[in-house]
């Protein structure tokens, strides 16, 4: 079954490379709306479902002994094919059960559609203080 479905997610993606790559007079309009709104909208779908819970951490991706910190691989890979540019961090203040832990950082995306770009990226000093801290 994990074999047929993910050849048929696959060979789905190709088809709609290979409609936008003969793009020219052949493909209409609804067509390509059509299959831009699938596209996005099954992003979207994953997207919400990796949102981070409370914690700071994917309620779907698994790591060794507890769920894994957010941004998870879906989130990022989202980014870098969506956006471009690796996701700036953005300190967070949670409340911490163990005095001894050192706070985390999760990146915040907003939910807005139109939100503004980030412009910047931390320099290799900042990322290595944002790492001490």
């Amino acid at each position: 079954m994990d074999r047929r479905v993910r050849r048929a997610v696959l060979d789905r993606l190709a088809a709609v490379e290979d409609m936008a790559a003969r793009a020219g007079a052949t493909l209409s309009a609804p067509l390509a709306r059509r299959h831009i709104q699938t596209i996005t909208d099954g992003w979207r779908e994953l997207l919400v479902q990796h949102q981070p819970d409370p914690t700071g951490r994917c309620p779907v991706c698994s790591g060794w002994l507890r769920r894994r910190r957010w941004p998870c691989d879906v989130w990022v890979t989202a980014h870098q094919h969506l956006i471009g540019d690796g996701p700036e961090p953005i300190e967070r203040i949670t409340r911490n059960s163990n005095p001894f832990c050192r706070p985390r950082q999760v990146l915040v995306v907003p939910r807005q559609l139109d939100a503004p770009p980030a412009t910047s990226q931390p320099s290799q000093g900042e990322k290595a203080s944002l790492r001490r801290s």
